[in-house]
């Protein structure tokens, strides 16, 4: 069987790029363009040296399992020994993966070879760039699902249904627990939660014009921020705060509501930022 040093060079050299690529992301890591090409050509110069030698059996599999410890020394740059297990382990993972996915692909449009030394090559008449670019946008569907998933673990997590009361008026709306939202209120000393233009009017009669030049008497401001930069946050007590999750509910009375002008159900689909003291214990009955 003739072998070609450049398809050798070319099909391991780009396909070991995606593998050690879509191993950094799923891990997480700070990438380094030059150490993921020095860990590409590396893949290339033990292939070519297998090629030399004619290993075989187990030792071939051992060969295969040094060398891909190499190549992930070389990609990524680790500070621990359990870090780096992690990225060899999930390198071998993804490495089976692409492997499966392109033997898959070679045995439906052309002819996979195994040679004597146990080495797959692949026969295919389409073009080397398509059959990437293929795994390319298969890798990025399950990133999309693996987000997707993530998000929706996410949002059972700190996602609540929220009730919100005042005098004779009632709202229904999403609320989201936000861990940076620490505010509490210098007079009741409470935790401060934020709602958005929209659904603060449906609750209070505050118009904007008032809110602007601070001349309402149903509000009141409180300071926000650092030293070098503070703001007045708008601010009033809301009756009654009713939170459902998970079959448990949660109410709350005379929590401060703040007004954000943020587009809350764009960003996060919900209209009501929680305050991570909420649930201290000290605020709110549960029934």
């Amino acid at each position: 069987m003739a072998v070609y040093v450049e398809d050798i060079f070319l099909d391991n050299f780009v396909i070991d790029l995606i593998i050690l690529f879509i191993t950094g992301k799923l891990l997480r890591l700070k990438l380094s363009v030059l150490r993921l090409v020095l860990g590409a050509v590396c893949g290339v110069f033990f292939v070519v040296l297998n090629l030399v030698f004619g290993l075989s059996g187990i030792l071939l599999i051992f060969f295969k399992l040094c060398c891909g410890f190499l190549i992930v020394c070389t990609a990524f740059k680790t500070y621990s020994f359990k870090k780096l297990m992690l990225c060899f382990c999930t390198f071998l993972i993804v490495t089976f993966l692409m492997g499966g996915a392109l033997f898959m692909f070679a045995s439906a449009l052309g002819n996979t070879i195994i040679s004597e030394t146990g080495e797959i090559f692949y026969d295919v008449s389409l073009p080397i760039w398509l059959v990437l670019s293929t795994i390319c946008i298969l890798f990025f569907t399950f990133m999309q699902i693996w987000r997707h998933i993530k998000k929706s673990t996410l949002k059972s997590e700190f996602v609540f249904d929220a009730t919100l009361t005042n005098c004779e008026k009632q709202i229904c709306v999403k609320a989201f627990m936000d861990t940076g939202n620490l505010l509490l209120d210098p007079i009741s000393k409470k935790p401060v939660i934020f709602i958005t233009y929209n659904n603060f009017k449906k609750l209070f009669n505050v118009s904007l014009e008032e809110i602007m030049l601070k001349n309402s008497k149903s509000v009141r401001y409180i300071k926000s921020g650092s030293i070098n930069a503070s703001s007045d946050i708008l601010v009033v007590n809301l009756e009654k705060l009713t939170l459902k999750q998970n079959k448990k509910t949660y109410l709350f009375n005379d929590i401060p509501l703040g007004l954000t002008f943020k587009k809350l159900e764009k960003q996060l689909n919900c209209s009501l930022l929680l305050n991570i003291n909420l649930f201290n214990g000290e605020f709110y009955e549960q029934t």
